[in-house]
This record gives C-alpha cells, structure tokens and sequence, in this order.
C-alpha cells in the first residue's frame, strides 16, 4: 500500500512540475513538503512530549526538518524544470540527491524512495545496485511515463519490470550452518519512564519475567536478545540482585545474553551492544565475550553538534552525549554464527552495514544482520513502520537475515529476500522465538556498495551537460 502511495504520489508531483502553468509547479513543491511534514511528525512527538522542548520550538524545529528533505526534491524539480531534463537524468539528478542527504550533516536517510518502495517490482534490483539503485529505477519509470505516455514507454516500463521480477529468481546466498534458536525481547517500555530511577527496578523485572517465561517455554535457546539501552546503566553499576537470578536463568539454559547497554571505556561513554555468558565466579555474574559500540550517532539525540548545545540543554536526554565506535569492528559470534551489528538508526545507512558485513563475507562466514532499537521517543507512529522497510531493504540488499530487538517496535525477523518471517505488535511487552541460520555468500551490493549506481548517475548527468554545450 505504501509503495502504491508512493508510485501515486512521485507521479503527480512530475506532472504538476511539467504544466506550464506556474502556479501548479507551487503545488508540487507544496506537496513535497506536506508529505514531508506528515512524514517527519514523529519528530515533533519527540522534542515535545518526551523531550519538553517549548511547543513553538517543538514546531519550528519539525517544520524546518521537514523543509530540509523536501528541498532536495525541490531543488531535483527546479533543475528538471529549468533544463528540461529527460527521464534518465531526472532519476539520475534525484538519486544523487538522496545520496547527498545521507552523507550531508552526518546525514539523514529518512523517507527515500527506494525504502519506500521494497515492495514494488524495483526492489529485486537492491542486491545489485542497492537501495538507490530502487531509487532510480522507480523514478525513471514513472518520469518516462509522465513525459510520454505512449506504447513506448509502456513497452520499456514493462521490460524493465520484467528483468527486475527475474532477478527474484537469483541465489546469490545460501544457508550452510545449523539454525540456532533466539529470543528476541521487546519490553515495551515508555520512554517516559525508562530512564526513570524509581522505575529502574520495576523495568528490570518486566525483562527477567519475559526471558524467564521464554526459557520454561521453549527448550533449545542459543540466545536471547535485548534492545537498545534495555539496561540504563553501565553493566557494571546495575542491581546485583537482578544479574544474579538472571544469570541462574541463562546459565541453567545454557543461552547467551545479547543486550543493549550504556558503556563507560576509558573516560568516553558508548552505546553499546554486549555478549554476555553466565559465569556464577565472575563478581558481576556475567562474562562479557563480545561487543559492539555503536559508531554513527544521532545528532541532538546522542552528541551534540557544535554551536547547539543550548537546543540539548532546553530538551530532557539522558546518555545524550557517546564517542563513536571504531568504523570497523568485530562480529558477536554464536555457534558458528556471525552477528554483524548495528544500533537504532544506523541501518538506515546501507553502505555502514556492507563495511563490518563484507569482514565475514569474505571469510566465507555465515552471518546474521542484527539490529537492537530504542524508538520509545517516537510511540506508535510511522517512524516504526519505516525503520522496519529500511531493515528489509538491508536485508534485500546483502540476502542475509536480520534479527530486530526493540524497546517498542518493530521486534521482528526478516529473512534474506527482505520478507518478514515474524514480527510482534508495537508498544506492547513480548518476545519472538525464531529459528534462524546466517547466510554466506555475496551480492554485487556487498562487494562495490553504492559506486556502481553512483558512477552511472555521474556519467548520465554529465553526459547531459556534454550534450547542452555543444548543441
């Protein structure tokens, strides 16, 4: 239903945008923004409600986001406009731009058109050309529509849908190890109270009641997986009380714990991910095998930009303040198993996750893509939604599996082809159990990441400045 919104949506904004009539291309740039804004409102939910930002600020932030997306488009239908662009170079123009809003700023990856579009035909190009790639695909078809709607187009239109459904039919993994069974927890657990001291206690049981109920349910549990910051304090001030009947449950299970926690290291606070085993004799009962710091963070949210520390010191963020990871690091392995990691948003960038990926790949190494979330500051609203597509599409794009943990939602897994195998109701405490078994193998993505796409809207769009010189 999205990517048919989607396909609705891309194709009256061209329209509007090629009238002669000026006031209709005022229309499409209206519309880009109120898609924009209806799009973003989340963040708004964010700094108000949660945050306690003034409500006027609180607006006038949403709104200037909202108008920082949309002026990509804008700036793609202006050029368009102005140079009468074919539908090749619109797709290249408008794909360059995506790409550039991802990097600009520490980037912001959020409502691209390729994501929005993992379920349209398009999508089956991702493992070759990835998620920009969809991008350009979709464009190109729906501009070449709207330029000329004739048995042409059609006829090239539907080839290329064609090509893309046939390459659905293409193996470019395979499964090779035994499934491992993992628990996957959601503690639906309101922002509100998460970081709450008088509430440290009782959050604390809401996880040790739903990993001991998974472990008297179901036998077999090689591990069990926490979100994001599931414990609010560095592992080492947490109660002790709790880390002793919580390791009598995974030791008596034999499981490893996978959990989300604030990490202090040498004087810097990370957003960390941990590998823990039982160990009775280890003073704090737990035996850290494995970690993941968290390297791409969220602006305002997790460090603060220069010059802005006053908007920080107006809002309510704990832990608003992490050092960066190391860009590459090491795979949290587990019965032959590499879980290639990532924190909140950070699959949102499809070229971070090929680099610690392609660390397994090339050993040949099954792997598991595995992301563990906090997006409590957002309650039931799309950015869920949307986070789960961009997981998809990572997947779609490495045809490896990806193993979701969230505070909130979406808590799910998604197999190799991007499909979801199983998914919990947002907001609300549960657990998944999920059989699973990484990948090996490589897609064309994997390996040269966004350069192929990238390289091919260069030389279209320069090939069209070659081409207005000398005419």
């Amino acid at each position: 239903m999205v990517s048919l919104s989607l396909v609705a949506l891309i194709s009256t904004v061209l329209y509007l945008n090629a009238n002669n009539n000026p006031n209709y291309r005022k229309v499409s740039y209206l519309v880009i923004f109120s898609c924009s804004q209806l799009g973003l409102y989340w963040i708004f939910d964010s700094l108000y409600f949660i945050g306690g930002l003034p409500l006027l600020l609180s607006i006038f932030s949403t709104a200037l986001l909202a108008c920082y997306v949309a002026s990509f488009y804008i700036v793609a239908l202006i050029l368009s406009r102005s140079y009468s662009f074919s539908s090749l170079e619109i797709a290249a123009l408008v794909t360059s731009l995506e790409g550039l809003r991802s990097i600009l700023f520490s980037g912001f990856p959020w409502l691209e058109i390729g994501v929005l579009g993992i379920d349209l035909p398009f999508a089956n190009v991702a493992p070759f050309f990835g998620s920009y790639g969809v991008t350009f695909f979709i464009v190109f078809c729906i501009a070449t529509l709207v330029n000329n709607c004739n048995t042409a187009s059609f006829l090239k239109i539907t080839f290329i849908i064609l090509v893309s459904v046939s390459l659905s039919f293409v193996s470019l993994t395979e499964e090779t190890k035994k499934p491992i069974k993992i628990v996957l927890v959601q503690g639906g657990i309101p922002q509100s109270i998460k970081f709450d001291s008088d509430q440290e206690l009782r959050n604390q049981e809401t996880y040790y009641s739903l990993i001991k109920k998974a472990s008297m349910e179901h036998e077999g549990i090689n591990a069990i997986i926490l979100p994001e910051t599931a414990l609010t304090k560095p592992f080492e001030l947490i109660e002790k009380t709790f880390l002793k009947k919580l390791s009598i449950v995974l030791e008596t299970n034999e499981s490893l714990l996978l959990t989300g926690v604030p990490n202090l290291k040498n004087g810097n606070w990370y957003n960390s991910l941990f590998s823990l085993e039982a160990n009775p004799e280890n003073p704090h009962f737990f035996k850290k095998i494995g970690e993941y710091n968290k390297r791409h963070l969220v602006p305002f949210g997790e460090f603060i930009p220069q010059g802005f520390k006053w908007f920080v010191d107006l809002m309510n963020v704990p832990l608003g303040d992490f050092s960066r990871g190391q860009p590459l690091q090491d795979p949290l392995s587990l019965d032959g198993h590499q879980f290639v990691a990532n924190i909140c948003f950070e699959d949102l960038f499809n070229w971070e996750i090929i680099k610690n990926l392609r660390q397994t790949s090339l050993k040949n190494e099954s792997s598991i893509l595995l992301n563990i979330s906090n997006l409590g500051w957002f309650g039931e609203s799309n950015s869920l939604k949307y986070h789960l597509m961009a997981a998809r599409m990572r997947s779609l794009e490495t045809a490896k599996p990806t193993l979701r943990s969230t505070n909130t939602g979406m808590t799910g897994y998604i197999d190799h082809r991007g499909v979801i195998a199983a998914v919990l109701p947002p907001t609300s405490p549960g657990y998944l159990v999920v059989e699973i078994s990484g990948r090996v193998g490589n897609t064309p993505f994997t390996l040269f990441g966004n350069t192929p796409i990238a390289l091919l809207c260069i030389f279209v769009l320069s090939a069209g400045v070659v081409r207005r010189i000398f005419r």
